[in-house]
């Protein structure tokens, strides 16, 4: 009787006539929320153009209608921005809502806040890019997974709904989302319950990204070659037409609507520096309105201003330049940086050295130059390991924000993230084998443009007629 009531309040809270399918998943969410068993989670999952974000919605609604309460949550910031655009609620990112510092001291580590909320349903978007295992020892245990299990069960009466999309990219080193695998998911001890929305409804007025979307869908179902098909919405562009074409993205929708995607970081860096010198025009390293991307976790930099820690992808605008700071041969800037996901601008230090790192090894290598570097120069007169450790800690130059250019990026980063104007690299179909990780790789990206989609250099044997 209860459940009956949940699921006409849902249905009654939902702007469209719900499908077969969006109903059936409308009473089996409202058996969820009023199951009486512990650790309950269901895992939705729906590919693009299914109605899940609408049904979530109506969900969302219809909680607050019965006086329950709904947190939301997303691993990214970007990610969490959209979900508030989305639900017209506050969205949290896990890091934020599960973990707080230890002390007030801002080098302490993060541990495991304790769960404030009871009879809480909490709604966690974009799943498929959540890990398990792990050994980040600065968060928690290190497992983010299993800490956002512990905080979210640890108070009486909670539930979990997950929301994913099994045809976007797994986290990175994983083949599969472990967050959308219902089995792995009851080896936590869960009561786990999952349903999957297949059947495509929103057209968006005949939408060509939703239908290359579901094309490229329907080939990882399949295993055939995709045949991506022009339309108003979609282009397929040369390398020639590329730069006018973003110069009027530019001028049409912003900079910070506009997006190049690829799938390396050293192509993503190439089609960065092309924007900044044959569009932009800047030869300086770095400029004043230049958008950059946080290439690493820093827990320092945005303590006075609010944010406890800086996370890695995060984007960021530069509204002010100070001088440079050469110290070991490494040289560093002064700078004013916007995050629009956030809200806030914050005054720090970046390692200017670190733009010029064209992949995940140069970087790693810079860092451990920097360090030893800092290490033997600095702080070779303190011979305690624990009080030199300490210090470093805390150094100014090991604690600079580490960024890169964000004009173009890859997929993973760009994941969780929406942008009117998507302009994704077709580089990586040439001469390759088209298997499941290319496909989700161009899945992602073509699901991240919400106006217009440009495929740049689309192989002649893979399109279609429009």
């Amino acid at each position: 009787m209860i459940s009956e009531y949940v699921s006409k309040t849902i249905r009654d809270k939902f702007p469209f006539e719900p499908t077969s399918q969006q109903s059936e998943l409308m009473d089996r969410l409202s058996e969820f929320l009023t199951c009486p068993q512990d650790h309950c989670l269901f895992i939705l999952k729906g590919y693009a153009g299914t109605g899940k974000t609408s049904v979530v919605g109506a969900l969302v609604k219809a909680m607050r209608q019965m006086r329950k309460n709904v947190i939301l949550a997303a691993p990214t910031g970007r990610a969490a921005k959209v979900m508030s655009a989305k639900s017209g609620r506050k969205a949290h990112t896990i890091h934020k809502l599960i973990y707080r510092r230890k002390s007030s001291d801002v080098s302490s580590p993060f541990v495991l806040d304790y769960n404030k909320y009871r009879d809480t349903l909490f709604v966690v978007d974009e799943v498929s890019m959540l890990p398990a295992g792990g050994s980040d020892s600065t968060f928690g245990s290190g497992d983010l997974m299993d800490d956002l299990l512990r905080f979210v069960f640890s108070a009486d009466n909670c539930k979990l709904l997950f929301l994913g999309d099994t045809a976007q990219l797994p986290p990175v080193r994983f083949e599969e989302s472990p967050a959308l695998s219902p089995g792995f998911m009851r080896s936590y001890g869960l009561q786990v319950s999952d349903y999957c929305l297949t059947q495509v409804v929103r057209q968006r007025g005949g939408s060509g990204i939703l239908a290359n979307a579901t094309m490229l869908r329907e080939c990882l179902d399949e295993g055939n070659a995709p045949l991506f098909k022009p339309a108003e919405d979609v282009e397929l562009l040369t390398g020639a037409t590329l730069v006018e074409e973003i110069e009027h993205s530019y001028s049409e929708v912003g900079e910070n609507e506009t997006i190049i995607i690829s799938r390396s970081n050293k192509r993503a860096g190439l089609f960065a520096s092309g924007v900044r010198g044959m569009i932009l025009q800047r030869e300086d390293v770095l400029a004043r309105n230049d958008l950059l991307m946080v290439v690493r976790n820093n827990y320092n930099a945005g303590v006075e201003y609010g944010l406890d820690f800086i996370a890695n992808g995060d984007i960021a605008q530069v509204s002010r330049l100070g001088g440079s700071i050469t110290h070991l041969g490494f040289t560093f800037r002064k700078v004013s940086l916007y995050f629009p996901d956030y809200d806030t601008e914050i005054d720090t230090l970046v390692l200017q050295d670190a733009l010029s790192c064209e992949t995940p090894s140069a970087l790693q290598d810079l860092n451990n130059n920097l360090y030893r570097a800092i290490e033997s120069e600095d702080y070779a007169m303190v011979k305690s390991k624990r009080e030199r450790y300490k210090k470093m800690k805390e150094d100014v130059f090991l604690n600079a924000l580490q960024v890169k250019s964000a004009y173009a990026v890859t997929c993973h980063k760009a994941q969780g993230g929406q942008w009117k104007h998507v302009y994704v690299d077709m580089a990586a179909l040439r001469n390759a084998e088209i298997d499941n990780s290319l496909l989700r790789y161009l899945y992602t990206a073509c699901t991240r443009a919400t106006e217009k989609l440009f495929l740049i250099n689309t192989p002649a044997e893979l399109v279609g007629s429009g």
